[in-house]
Order: structure tokens, then sequence, then C-alpha cells
């Protein structure tokens, strides 16, 4: 079945259903110097699609029991923001962290700390911050519009892997960043179905980019939740 074939299937489905996005996938974008691999992100797709890989064909994904897919990162011993056994530590899809440059920071004055405890008295409280009150709100949405799917944690794929990976079980193409060698700086393939908005193309010198697309999954830690 070709990729126009799965996505009008989708579609029909979700004429029904009433949902085309049932599926959240965790990925992680960001290695820290000591190699752990963090900073998760989240991806959406349709099962229906997702299940051409056959790892979630096979392994019962489509059965497991459903949750809210607006909602955060998954709490449990299984489910850590971050895992220390990604198996693609050169992957030049993954963001290194920063060095963080040490400082000596300056110590507030005996004024200033006086200064800062009577902005504080009871006469003069603090006032929340509209900020805060937006996130306040943001919350409030977030619980009544509960969205019901599948959620997975995939921890040995780059997040800009993983989202080419639904671009091209979409569009049947493969999208690559250029070699940072060449000088024309251009993507290696162009989309015949237009512009793709990713933030960042995977490298095409980057092991997972290539190993994955072409593989089946099954040798990939793929966590249903």
């Amino acid at each position: 079945m070709d990729a126009p074939q799965i996505l009008l299937d989708a579609l029909n489905s979700s004429i029904t259903s009433g949902t085309f996005v049932d599926t959240k996938i965790y990925v992680f974008s960001r290695r820290e110097a000591s190699g752990r691999v963090s900073s998760p992100q989240s991806l959406y797709c349709n099962g229906h699609v997702l299940n051409t890989i056959p790892y979630f064909s096979t392994h019962g994904f489509s059965e497991g029991r459903t949750k809210d897919i607006n909602g955060g990162f998954p709490p449990g011993a299984d489910s850590f923001p971050y895992t220390d056994h990604y198996d693609y530590l050169s992957d030049s899809d993954l963001e290194d962290e920063e060095p963080i440059e040490h400082c000596e920071q300056e110590l507030p004055s005996i004024a200033q700390v006086l200064g800062s405890e009577a902005r504080m008295t009871p006469g003069n409280p603090p006032q929340p911050s509209r900020g805060m009150s937006e996130v306040e709100n943001r919350r409030i949405r977030d619980r009544v519009s509960e969205r019901m799917g599948r959620v997975a944690i995939v921890r040995d794929i780059a997040a800009v892997t993983f989202e080419a990976l639904i671009y091209y079980l979409y569009t049947g193409e493969v999208i690559f960043a250029p070699f940072s060698s060449d000088p024309r700086r251009e993507l290696t393939t162009e989309p015949r179905t237009g512009n793709w908005k990713a933030a960042k193309p995977p490298s095409p010198q980057g092991d997972a980019s290539y190993s994955f697309l072409a593989s089946t999954c099954d040798d990939f830690a793929i966590y249903p939740l």
C-alpha cells in the first residue's frame, strides 16, 4: 500500500471516529555532556498510519489502553524524561548541551535585601502576575479538552528523525538536511508535496536517520504506555 492510500484510509476512518490525530509519541532531542539523552518532545500522528510500521502492528500497540494525549510526560518508574541507554551517541540529529560557563554571582547588598523584604510586608502583598493566571487558565482548558488516544515513548531515536519518519509515512518522501560540507546548503531532496515545515530536517550523517527509516523498528526501544 503506498503512502497516499494509507493516508486516504486514515482520513476515511476519521469521518466516523471524529479524530485524525489519535497517537502521541515522546522522543528525545538533546544529548547532555554526561552522555544522557533528555529533553523529550511530543510528536502526534494517526494510529492507522503508524500501524504500517511492523513494531506497532505486531506488538499490540493499537490494543493498549488509552490516555489523554493532551497530558504531560507520563509519571512512573518506566517513564523517566531521559535515558542513559541511547544506542546512537554519535547521532548528529541530537542537539548537544551547551557548556555551562561558571561565573561569580554578585551578592545583594543589605539595602537591597531590606528593600525586598519591605515590598513583601503584609501591607504590600505580592500580586499575581498576568503570566501565572494565563498558565492556570491553560491548565483548566487542558483538563476540559481531554483527547483520549495511544501514548508511547521512543528512547533510541532523535526527535527530528522520528518526525521525518511520520512525514515519510504520510507522503512516501524522506527529506534530509544538507551535509555540513556542502557549500550549497540545500535540502538533499526537495519535497514534492509542498514545503516541509520541520524546524530541523534530519542529518544524512546521522546513524539513526538511515537505519531507523529503513528498519522494522523491532530493535528499538519503543514503550507503549
